[in-house]
């Protein structure tokens, strides 16, 4: 902090400034304090000027075009008891710039009379720009008085723009309101993550209310809180869709003692292209897990960790390995496509089901749904006829299909290699091998395997080798996850080939979210394998992080595969087998989940016979 501010202010002051903007020295760039309604100090920057407002209290924040890597702090204090506050902020931000915003108030009241901070800040973005707006509200002192604060943030922005929105109450606010009120026009997006953490008899209101204008305009609104002993909170938004917008809201607030929590989320789509989500989650917590109410003054990381690390010894979510085998993340353009030369009118589609096949029900629907007929046939197995009668149910069955599925499934019974041993072993039957050998080179017919099916076609060598044979030590195979134990969770995979004819729809490089159910679906192989997989374009899937990018963090790799794959296929690509159960679609599923969901995997099959 520089000699002028150091002598302006004491250690009450100091304490504030570094609470609610961790300035203990000098700021770079752009600033202006302001303590008990006066200006402390202010500095500007070539690019960002500062300019006291004459008609009213407050200033005016001005930014110019295609400014870069510049802060601005603006902090409020209140020292004075029974101070009332109010200031008027506007931020001008111009095109395509990139800047931070830290604000923040901080109240010390020792008296028995009311201090109180209204902050009104208003942005203004131009085409292109972006902005960080970080917000701490913080009070403290012994006296009885009320420590108020209101902030009310007014949101416009143009085509283009950005503004992420930080806002964090810490402690000691006796009773806020904070409205935020949004226009957004066409690509912007407006990021607001707030967290609330209220005691005693606190109250705290926050309002939102932002309209979706512009086509292609976003909003995203989290609000993390934590009530304790008699404090109020309320929740309460608004998001108008008046576009071809998305917008999504979630609450989720922790309850304790006596607390009260209210949460109203409110979507209104005035457009047939609105697509609109809110959740509200309330809760009480007891025992360790109270460590959770430090989240608050805790960074992300040790947040989480926090969070996590009570079970993680019983329950892991991580391995705790470091994969030093760099994934590669390279796409595979194939010249030429496998073609069908029998060509049929409608496919039949062949569907065993083994025990502990579990998915045979959404596999029909998605083949169905594709233009497909489906044949689903039970595997009996409880006499030595009723194995003898199947053989020849299947050997039939395949006969008359183009297309066999194995479907996904597990059991607790069943484990390991879940339904995928039972599969394995009948079609290595010999009447029911040829049948699909012939299937296969004879009718230019299809093979999939999803989850437990991946690991059938495995088993069998129709993934890679592309016919049933047995594998030797050095055949690429699926297994344990390397948390060893089961995960559920949706996962993002990026189409990283062309090659196969189940992928005819899907876009190259595009990235897809699917469920994953398995505890055994780590893919595994020798170097030479590996590098053999990606010349020729058998590594049809990646497993990759919600910018696309390949990832082997256990966050994304979830179950650790080597090179993050999910799915290969056949040396001619018209065999696939992929662990995410891409079959789990339809009305109303996975609505909250972010990103494309539809790989199109059983329109392109069906689509390869006509």
């Amino acid at each position: 902090m520089s000699n002028e501010i150091e002598n302006k202010l004491d250690a009450i002051e100091k304490n504030l400034l570094k609470t609610i903007a961790d300035i203990e020295k000098t700021p770079i760039g752009a600033y202006n304090i302001r303590e008990n309604g006066k200006g402390v100090a202010r500095n500007t920057t070539a690019n960002i000027d500062i300019v006291t407002k004459q008609d009213k209290p407050g200033i005016d924040i001005i930014i110019k075009p295609n400014t870069k890597n510049e802060s601005v702090h603006i902090p409020v204090i209140l020292t004075e008891a029974g101070f009332n506050d109010v200031v008027y902020n506007d931020f001008y931000v111009g095109e395509n710039a990139d800047v931070v915003i830290v604000a923040g108030c901080g109240i010390h009241n020792s008296s028995c009379e009311t201090s109180e901070h209204d902050g009104i800040h208003t942005f203004h973005l131009s085409k292109g720009a972006k902005v960080k707006y970080i917000e701490k509200h913080y009070g403290e002192g012994n006296g009885t008085g009320d420590r108020i604060l209101n902030p009310q943030t007014i949101v416009n922005l143009e085509e283009g723009s950005t503004l992420e929105m930080e806002t964090i109450q810490i402690e000691g606010v006796s009773s806020t309101v904070r409205e935020t009120k949004g226009e957004l026009g066409d690509n912007t997006s407006l990021v607001i993550t707030e967290r609330v953490m209220t005691s005693g008899n606190q109250i705290a209101k926050s309002i939102f209310d932002i309209d979706l204008n512009g086509e292609n305009s976003s909003v995203h609104v989290a609000s993390r809180a934590i009530a304790r002993d008699n404090s109020v909170q309320e929740f309460s938004s608004n998001v108008n869709g008046n576009n071809k917008c998305f917008g999504h809201v979630e609450c989720d607030a922790i309850i304790m003692d006596k607390a009260k929590v209210t949460s109203t989320p409110k979507i209104v789509a005035n457009d047939i292209d609105a697509s609109l989500l809110h959740e509200a989650a309330i809760g009480k917590i007891a025992g360790e897990q109270l460590i959770k109410l430090m989240t608050l003054g805790l960074t992300e990381k040790e947040a989480e960790e926090a969070w996590k690390g009570t079970l993680e010894r019983v329950f892991k979510t991580a391995s705790g390995e470091d994969n030093e085998k760099q994934a590669k993340d390279e796409l595979y353009h194939a010249e030429n496509i496998y073609v069908c030369k029998h060509k049929v009118a409608k496919p039949r589609v062949f569907i065993p089901v083994f025990p502990g096949t579990n998915c045979e029900y959404d596999s029909t629907r998605a083949f169905e749904r594709a233009g497909a007929e489906v044949d689903v046939k039970v595997f009996k197995n409880l006499t030595a006829e009723d194995i003898h009668d199947s053989v020849e149910l299947f050997t039939k069955a395949i006969d008359q299909a183009q297309i066999i599925m194995f479907p996904g499934g597990f059991s607790a019974g069943d484990e390991p290699d879940g339904s995928a041993k039972f599969f394995a072993t009948a079609f290595q039957n010999a009447k029911i091998k040829e049948a699909v050998m012939k299937l296969i080179n004879e009718r230019d017919g299809l093979a999939l395997g999803i989850c437990n099916g991946f690991q059938a076609l495995v088993k069998l060598g129709l993934v890679p080798y592309g016919e049933i044979r047995q594998q030797d030590a050095q055949s690429p195979t699926l297994t344990y996850n390397t948390i060893n134990r089961h995960i559920s969770k949706m996962v993002y995979t990026k189409v990283v080939s062309n090659k196969s004819p189940w992928l005819a729809q899907a876009k190259l490089g595009q990235t897809y979210c699917n469920p994953a159910s398995h505890g055994e679906g780590r893919f595994v192989a020798p170097k030479e394998w590996l590098d053999k997989l990606f010349e020729n374009g058998q590594v049809a899937t990646q497993y990759v992080d919600l910018d696309g990018n390949v990832s082997m963090d256990e966050e994304w790799n979830v179950n650790g595969s080597y090179m993050s794959i999910e799915g290969i296929t056949s040396p001619d690509g018209r065999i696939l087998g992929k662990m995410a159960h891409s079959e789990r679609r339809g009305e109303s599923v996975a609505i909250n989940i972010y990103g494309e969901q539809d790989m199109k995997i059983f329109e392109s099959g069906v689509k390869y016979f006509l």
